[in-house]
């Protein structure tokens, strides 16, 4: 009985010696290296990135479509507020766009992956303008930059990948 104890004890011991991190601070780290991905993992990273740009609506919208209504009456907080969450919004979008770009996909998911960057790019302008027409208190072009930017998701959400 002793020794099944002594044989279970040091297989738990070597088994513990594969949970430490000597072998990750030996490995070589690679910066600026395209991650390749295979067709499975191609599809599931640009949706995944898709779905990551599309939830930036989640930090405007509440705030922009209160801000935009007749019935309210705009306050320095209210803008200050909607300021900072398009400029959260700009900088997710940005870093979900430099990411992607990482990205070495299957050669038939180059044209969603450039498609998915290219509007990424065009969400960040669109929020560049409606940060600018929320500065000048221009309501009319705060309207049109954040229809914009909502036709601009859907067309992001409807990328086929794959």
């Amino acid at each position: 009985m002793k020794y099944i104890k002594l044989i279970v004890s040091f297989l738990a011991i070597s088994l513990l010696v594969g949970c430490t991190d000597y072998s990750y601070t030996k490995a070589k780290q690679v910066q600026n290296k395209a991650i390749v991905l295979s067709e499975p993992d191609s599809r599931m990273v640009l949706l995944q990135q898709i779905n990551d740009a599309l939830a930036t609506r989640a930090s405007i919208e509440p705030q922009i479509v209160v801000y935009l209504q007749d019935t309210v009456k705009p306050t320095t907080d209210m803008k200050s507020h909607l300021s900072d969450a398009i400029e959260v919004a700009k900088e997710s979008i940005n870093s979900i766009q430099i990411k992607t770009k990482e990205y070495r996909v299957v050669e038939k998911m180059k044209s969603a992956q450039e498609n998915a960057i290219a509007l990424m790019k065009e969400n960040i302008e669109i929020l560049t303008d409606m940060q600018k027409a929320l500065d000048k208190n221009d309501f009319t072009a705060l309207t049109q930059a954040y229809t914009n930017y909502q036709n601009n998701l859907s067309k992001l959400q409807g990328i086929v990948v794959g």
